[in-house]
């Protein structure tokens, strides 16, 4: 990774795979940005529909990676190898940000010295049943997370922008060998371990689109990533997890497949999810 010596350069990494109906757009919301230092780097992660096209359409200054498909967690880490910025930003091809996203989360860099800055969320596309923000303004945690993130991922992609050596320090997005999906989590995880610290913007700045028939459908794909992230993390910690808190996290887990089985019609995995909660919730009570 090139280093930048504007400590305010922004390299913005959009991962794409068949997104024609929404890249540009997604596009068009970065060409927005308030904060005019920045770059932006699309990575085509084997796309068969029109995605090229569109991009090449929008400009000679769009950085364009070409890759054959293997998943987005790696479509950012070849955009991470070629960026310029000091910060980077990932933004998935079919989310948007408002105008003044990158200027705040840089103000809130400043002031924080913190070296990931997430935003607050407001859900778009098939959000019904959805609250019209993702976080309360008021308990978006901060500081050292981990405890937080141990029970839920709540820190939104492309919400997230992460300073470039902290990125390359923890190594980037793990590979499909490691976690198949939920790699975003992984990576939250091993920043906080490391005993980095986080801040957020209580702002909603992200328009986060919820789509029918999207990868977060596939709630026993997702269930299994969420524990493939927690048998990785557990082991990393070398036993400074308790069984107790083990439980604890597995429960929250399955709770969290259990909401998204219910919201997608999925009965039978609903009731499984929300068996495996119990379980894990009771035995984080009686089993230290």
């Amino acid at each position: 990774m090139a280093e930048s010596g504007n400590g305010d350069r922004v390299s913005v990494i959009i991962p794409a795979f068949n997104a024609a109906g929404t890249i540009r757009e997604t596009i068009e919301s970065v060409q927005r940005q308030t904060h005019e230092d920045f770059e932006i780097i699309v990575v085509d992660d084997g796309s068969a529909d029109g995605t090229l096209e569109i991009v090449r359409s929008m400009g000679a200054e769009i950085r364009l990676v070409q890759q054959s498909n293997v998943g987005p967690g790696t479509a950012r880490n070849a955009g991470a190898a070629v960026a310029t910025g000091a910060w980077l930003a990932f933004l998935d091809s079919d989310d948007l940000w408002k105008p003044e996203k990158l200027e705040k989360q840089l103000r809130e860099a400043e002031v924080s010295n913190a070296e990931l800055i997430y935003t607050n969320v407001i859900p778009i596309g098939s959000s019904s049943g959805l609250a019209s923000l993702q976080h309360d303004p008021s308990r978006m945690p901060h500081g050292n997370v981990l405890a937080e993130l141990q029970l839920d991922n709540f820190v939104t992609l492309s919400s997230v922008m992460i300073s470039s050596e902290a990125f390359a320090a923890l190594g980037g997005f793990c590979g499909p060998e490691h976690v198949e999906v939920a790699e975003d989590w992984d990576l939250w995880l091993r920043y906080a371990e490391s005993g980095r610290h986080m801040s957020p913007c209580t702002e909603p700045l992200v328009l986060y689109r919820w789509r029918n028939g999207s990868l977060s459908h596939n709630v026993v794909r997702m269930h299994v990533g969420r524990l493939a992230v927690l048998s990785r993390h557990v082991e990393s910690m070398g036993g400074k997890m308790t069984t107790s808190r083990i439980n604890e996290a597995l429960a929250s887990a399955y709770a969290c497949s259990a909401w998204s089985a219910r919201r997608n019609r999925r009965w039978f995995s609903y009731i499984r999810f929300c068996i495996g909660s119990g379980w894990h919730g009771l035995a984080s009570r009686i089993v230290k």
